[in-house]
């Protein structure tokens, strides 16, 4: 494999936790929404449980952006590939933060 195919690449666990914490955030976050701002099952998705667990999500998300942020993010930078997706993905996520 060479060199140039792993720059930034992120290790197992570290791709696994980035995308359960966010994942879990997203679907707690659009549970919450549907239950207290839409009507849909409010008694189950509008309880403050549902925004308790978004919050814990929220906190786990940011925590797995901040071990992004030193080597891979700073590595797909200087590849110079892909970096309209990769900074439209750091602005969303640092507006929902």
């Amino acid at each position: 494999m060479r060199a140039s195919n792993r720059l930034g690449k992120m290790p197992s666990w570290q791709r696994t936790f980035v995308l359960l914490a966010i994942l879990s955030c997203s679907l707690t976050g659009i549970a919450y929404l549907l239950g207290h701002e839409f009507d849909i099952y409010r008694a189950l998705l509008g309880q403050h449980s549902v925004l308790a667990w978004h919050g814990i999500f929220a906190l786990l998300a940011t925590m797995a952006l901040g071990s992004v942020l030193p080597v891979h993010i700073k590595a797909g930078f200087h590849s110079k590939r892909k970096r309209m997706s990769g900074f439209s993905q750091l602005g969303l996520l640092l507006i929902l933060c």
